[in-house]
């Protein structure tokens, strides 16, 4: 999908990444972190609900509206969490001088209309100056209160999954390394 193709949102983005770093893949690098991204987390949580739920049993309390609310939860505090830990990852690999800027732009793509200045960004922000050890354990901590079946999910998949946010950051820089 070329820039001309991409929506509007994503498109400025990528123009914003263009003029804030200088260079001139902004789209490529949008393109891999939206797809990258989305993916991470919608196999993240199906892993955690239904793969828990298939070995492990369905919780038959649960109503439908209390798993879309579950649902809803689960993804924004994987979003807060991929942006965390992107934006870790490029200031310690060195992708972008200005990681409070990375952030930002990040979260602008991932959280879309979402109100960027209320208790998410500052949670979002808070996260990223944790360690990497403080942000995995508080994010799994998390996941489990908000889904109770994380619980159950094995601990490979918290170790796994920041490394993956990393690669898909690095794909984004067009570090093949």
């Amino acid at each position: 999908m070329g820039q001309a193709n991409m929506p509007e949102a994503l498109r400025k983005a990528a123009e914003e990444f263009d003029r804030h770093e200088g260079r001139s893949d902004g789209a490529a690098a949008v393109l891999w972190l939206d797809a990258g991204l989305t993916v991470l987390r919608t196999a993240l949580y199906l892993r955690m609900h239904q793969d828990v739920e298939l070995f492990v049993g369905r919780d038959s309390m649960r109503m439908p509206v209390s798993e879309l609310r579950t649902l809803f939860l689960a993804n924004q505090a994987v979003e807060r969490y991929q942006i965390a830990e992107s934006a870790a990852a490029a200031k310690h690999q060195g992708y972008t001088a200005d990681a409070a800027w990375y952030l930002d732009w990040l979260a602008r793509i991932r959280l879309g209309d979402y109100d960027w200045r209320g208790e998410i960004v500052e949670r979002t922000k808070s996260d990223f100056t944790k360690t990497g050890e403080e942000r995995r354990q508080a994010f799994s901590d998390e996941m489990a209160h908000i889904l109770h079946e994380a619980a159950s999910a094995p601990l490979v998949v918290f170790r796994l999954f920041p490394l993956a946010v990393q690669i898909v950051t690095a794909r984004a820089f067009g570090d093949r390394k």
